[in-house]
C-alpha cells in the first residue's frame, strides 16, 4: 500500500507539471460550467499564467511528499490504512506549507481574474430541440379566515419542442394543504 502511495503521488505530480505546461503553451483556457454548458471561465493572459503557475506548486508538493516518503523524513501511515486521520493530513500540509498555501492564493487570484463568458464551442442550432421543466407554485387563501386549511396549487410541465417532433407536453398538478396562519 506504501508503494502505490508513493506511485500515487508521483503520478499526480506528473500530470500538474504537464498540465502547467500545457496551460503555459496556450493563448487561453476555457473551463466549462458543469451546471451550465452554455457558459464557463475563460482563462487567458495574466490568469493563464497564475493558474500554470499554481499547478507547478502542487505538482512540487506531490514530488516532496514522495521524496519525502523515500527518504524516511516522514512518517508513513500504516499498511492497511487507506484514508489517513486528518491530524496526519494536516500534519503534511502544515510541514509543506509553502507549496500549498501560495498554490492556493494563485487559484483564487486567477479564477478572480478569468472572465465568464459563453461557451465557444455551444451553438445552439435549428436541429437542436429545447426541453425545460416549468414549475409554478401558488397559494390559496380566498375565503380562508386566521389559522385555517388553506391550498397550495403546485402545476409542473415538462415541454419539449424540436423541429422535428411535434411539442411534447406533459403536465400534472396537486394540491397540498397547508395551515395557513394570517395575522388579523
Amino acid at each position: 500500500m506504501n508503494a502505490i502511495r508513493i506511485l500515487a503521488n508521483g503520478i499526480l505530480a506528473f500530470i500538474c507539471l504537464w498540465g502547467g505546461v500545457y496551460l503555459l503553451g496556450r493563448e487561453s483556457f476555457f473551463l466549462r460550467d458543469r451546471g451550465h454548458p452554455q457558459v464557463g471561465i475563460l482563462f487567458s493572459g495574466v490568469s493563464l499564467t497564475l493558474l500554470a503557475f499554481a499547478l507547478f506548486l502542487i505538482a512540487a508538493f506531490a514530488a516532496a511528499i514522495a521524496l519525502a516518503w523515500i527518504r524516511g523524513a516522514l512518517p508513513m501511515p500504516g499498511r492497511r490504512v487507506i484514508r489517513p486521520h486528518p491530524a496526519y493530513q494536516g500534519q503534511i500540509i502544515v510541514r509543506y506549507w509553502y507549496l500549498v498555501v501560495p498554490a492556493l492564493i494563485l487559484i483564487v487570484t486567477s479564477v478572480m481574474l478569468a472572465k465568464r463568458v459563453p461557451n465557444p464551442l455551444f451553438q445552439p442550432t435549428s436541429q437542436s430541440g429545447m426541453a425545460g421543466l416549468f414549475f409554478s407554485c401558488r397559494p390559496d387563501f380566498a375565503g380562508r379566515t386566521a389559522s385555517s386549511e388553506a391550498l397550495l396549487h403546485v402545476d409542473l410541465l415538462f415541454a419539449y419542442r424540436d423541429r422535428n417532433v411535434a411539442q411534447t407536453d406533459l403536465a400534472c398538478g396537486f394540491e397540498i394543504p397547508v395551515i395557513a396562519s394570517v395575522a388579523a
